[in-house]
């Protein structure tokens, strides 16, 4: 099952993980994007990062397929140890057009 109909502001996605250690994590996120880069806000623990998560056209398709467009990309998170609050949202200003797969968190960056 997907995640689309992001595209618009205010539109979000949350996840819970649960940390057996607090720690620097690699947050991964698989999407596909229309052949133009995307970005949207990532937000761990109710405090938003500086910079967008960047869901950009790594494979430089020109394809608008969104079949033919599956990419990963990856951040950096520090986790606290139990559960956190993991949250994709298209805010103002963010270039939203995605559908999102999945989310991976895994140990180092």
């Amino acid at each position: 099952m997907y995640v689309s109909g992001f595209n618009t502001p205010g539109a979000s996605v949350t996840w819970k993980a649960n940390m057996p250690t607090e720690g620097k994590y690699r947050l991964t996120v698989r999407y596909s994007i229309p052949a133009v880069d995307a970005n949207a806000t990532l937000t761990v623990n109710g405090k938003a990062n500086s910079q967008p998560i960047g869901l950009k056209n790594f494979i430089h398709s020109s394809d608008p397929n969104l079949e033919k467009n599956w990419q990963t990309t990856w951040a950096p998170v520090d986790l606290k140890k139990g559960e956190n609050e993991i949250k994709i949202s298209c805010e103002q200003g963010n270039q939203c057009n995605v559908v999102l797969d999945w989310l991976e968190v895994t140990p180092g960056q």
